[in-house]
């Protein structure tokens, strides 16, 4: 595994569930209801099942999901841009896609996908 990607694994926070707040002050317009916001759909951690983030960009599990989709049609558009995640550029990696406020390369959207699935799998061990 490269350096890039090591960094980017050191530095990402898998936010397993929306961060909740007390009952008593739950509000559906609440700052801390909508504290984190997926870098590439605009979606709330409310409005999504999981959110990994990383140095300021985050991405939900519904386009980690549909960038696995779109990574499986190989086309690969010379853009200029860098990965919000690990920094590699449209040329070093085989696919970068872009989104809202992000872009994410195809080995990123493998490492999150690996992720959730760790997430998944580590929830079944503890039911």
């Amino acid at each position: 595994m490269s350096k890039t990607l090591n960094d980017f694994l050191k530095k990402a926070t898998d936010i397993l569930l929306p961060i909740e707040e007390p009952a008593e002050t739950k509000n559906p317009e609440s700052a801390v209801n909508n504290l984190y916001k997926c870098s590439f759909c605009g979606k709330s951690n409310n409005e999504v099942n999981r959110l990994i983030a990383s140095q300021g960009v985050n991405i939900c599990d519904a386009c980690i999901e549909s960038f696995n989709n779109e990574i499986a049609q190989e086309k690969k558009i010379d853009s200029g841009k860098t990965c919000s995640f690990c920094g590699k550029s449209d040329r070093e990696v085989k696919r970068l896609i872009e989104g809202k406020d992000a872009c994410i390369c195809d080995a990123c959207v493998k490492i999150c996908t690996e992720m959730l699935k760790t997430e998944v799998s580590d929830r079944k061990d503890t039911v």
